[in-house]
């Protein structure tokens, strides 16, 4: 799971051509959401990579965004969202 965005724009100054949204165990809307999300953040960085980082409010969109995302894991695979949880501590 990419749950730090903040970090986006080191892995694209790296070359990251691709990044993989975990979706299997959320909604096709939240899945629309984060896709569109990540895309939105990639073009800012394009439209001025040289002084981008990701700002507090778009911090807080991801927030709310990732917790809908792990709150649909939890109701379909407690386990996997255990796990996911183990992980990102």
């Amino acid at each position: 799971a990419f749950s730090n965005v903040k970090i986006l724009p080191d892995l694209l100054r790296a070359g990251i051509s691709a990044v993989k949204i975990q979706g299997r165990e959320t909604s096709s809307d939240v899945m629309q959401e984060t896709v569109r999300f990540f895309r939105e953040l990639i073009d800012e960085y394009y439209r001025g990579p040289s002084d981008y980082s990701v700002s507090d409010t778009r911090m807080k969109q991801w927030q709310e965004l990732d917790n809908e995302r792990i709150r649909q894991m939890k109701t379909r695979s407690p386990v996997l969202v255990n796990q996911l949880m183990e992980i990102t501590q």
